[in-house]
């Protein structure tokens, strides 16, 4: 079974307050005793302006000022994103993640801010879920 592993690093856990530093991307193919790494991609994002939570940075381990040299935009982020998404015709691709609700609700606010639409399905296994039943 194909499905896109997605996850997040962010500066907190609002949404609303906080922004998006990186998004992961790993397509995988998944069998039952074999998993294939089909394409990969990290998108890291800058902005303008921060609204930190310090325990946030511990917790990822992201230098701002280092992440800064390297991220781009968040409009060219989303357009990266997107493009990734299409390469690897993705559109209609499980998503996996841990805890996928908090990363699906920080990209769709970058996409929102960005005025451009996500183009990931909204089907999706969490991780988090499956742990705990």
């Amino acid at each position: 079974m194909k499905t896109l592993v997605i996850d997040t690093e962010t500066t907190g856990l609002s949404p609303k307050l906080n922004q998006t530093l990186t998004i992961g991307m790993l397509f995988v193919d998944v069998e039952k005793n074999f998993l294939e790494i089909l394409d990969s991609k990290h998108v890291p994002v800058r902005h303008e302006n921060y609204n930190v939570d310090p325990m946030a940075l511990l917790i990822n381990k992201i230098n701002l000022e280092k992440h800064g040299k390297i991220a781009s935009f968040p409009q060219v982020a989303c357009k990266n994103i997107n493009s990734f998404v299409e390469k690897n015709n993705l559109q209609q691709t499980p998503l996996l993640g841990h805890n996928i609700n908090f990363d699906l609700s920080f990209l769709d606010k970058l996409f929102s801010d960005s005025d451009l639409s996500l183009k990931l399905s909204r089907e999706y296994n969490d991780t988090m879920f499956l742990w705990k039943h």
